[in-house]
């Protein structure tokens, strides 16, 4: 049970740091280390503001790719919730101003909240990273082709 716990999320930064893309996978696992705590509904991470350090990874990721996308979870606890409203609208004027960046809100398709798409009660199975894969596939599309038209 244990290994079904892991998922290709957690291999991708170490994956494209192999690749020789340090500084894209660093960022990419701050991004990881500052969600985690949030959705582990650990206390201390529901009393240690995160923000600054996703903002510091996102610029972090923007200052070497061609587009980053931020894909937000779906909040499980309290703490989650409120930490959910405020990452969201940093994202979201982050992007506002930065062509670059797109910003996924998994809270904002209720079937990502189904508690059957998760392992262990955080980790998506199959089912529910393929749903995920829906909602953030269109937004790397639309980031790549403004950056042919651009």
């Amino acid at each position: 049970r244990r290994d079904l716990r892991w998922s290709a999320g957690k291999l991708l930064p170490i994956v494209i740091e192999e690749k020789g893309y340090t500084t894209v996978g660093r960022a990419l696992r701050s991004i990881d280390r500052a969600l985690y705590g949030v959705l582990a509904g650990r206390p201390e991470a529901a009393s240690f503001d995160r923000l600054p350090a996703i903002e510091r990874a996102i610029d972090t990721a923007l200052t070497s790719a061609r587009a980053v996308v931020v894909v937000i979870p779906v909040p499980l606890n309290d703490p989650q919730r409120a930490a959910h409203g405020r990452i969201l609208a940093s994202a979201l004027a982050h992007a506002s101003s930065e062509p670059r960046l797109g910003v996924v809100d998994l809270a904002a398709q209720p079937r990502l909240s189904a508690p059957e798409l998760r392992l262990d009660g955080v980790s998506y199975g199959a089912g529910g990273n393929s749903l995920v894969a829906q909602e953030v596939g269109p937004v790397i599309v639309e980031l790549f082709s403004r950056q042919k038209t651009s």
